[in-house]
């Protein structure tokens, strides 16, 4: 679905890409914690019963993060896969590199090709 926003109507989305990206982030911290802990497992065959229980747990959670990207998909945003934490939502003419990006704990969007603050050198930041 190709969607387009202005940056009025780009802020507006932030609730929703907020609790989209909280389940995102929740999920992935889920799934990386379920790793450690079979990877952890002694390879017994007492130890198969809890190992494929940690399996269809992260399935579950590997199946919801899709779920996720999907509905933001349906709004024609994107998790900006060089930077995880921001979400890319397409501009006026649908695309997504002339578009906007927001970052979890912003209260605005800015536009996609402005440097985050995360980028920025630390003397800039006390400027």
């Amino acid at each position: 679905m190709n969607r387009s926003y202005d940056s009025r109507n780009a802020d507006r989305l932030i609730p929703l890409l907020r609790s989209v990206q909280r389940e995102v982030r929740e999920r992935e911290d889920q799934v990386r914690g379920l790793r450690v802990r079979m990877s952890n497992l002694p390879r017994t065959a007492a130890a198969k019963d809890e190992l494929r229980d940690l399996q269809a747990e992260l399935a579950v959670h590997k199946r919801e993060i899709r779920l996720a990207r999907k509905e933001l998909g349906r709004l024609g945003c994107a998790i900006d896969e060089e930077r995880p934490e921001r979400v890319l939502i397409p501009g006026a003419d649908g695309d997504l590199a002339r578009g906007f990006a927001w970052s979890f704990g912003e209260g605005h969007v800015r536009s996609a090709t402005d440097p985050s603050p995360d980028s920025w050198a630390p003397n800039e930041q006390a400027a």
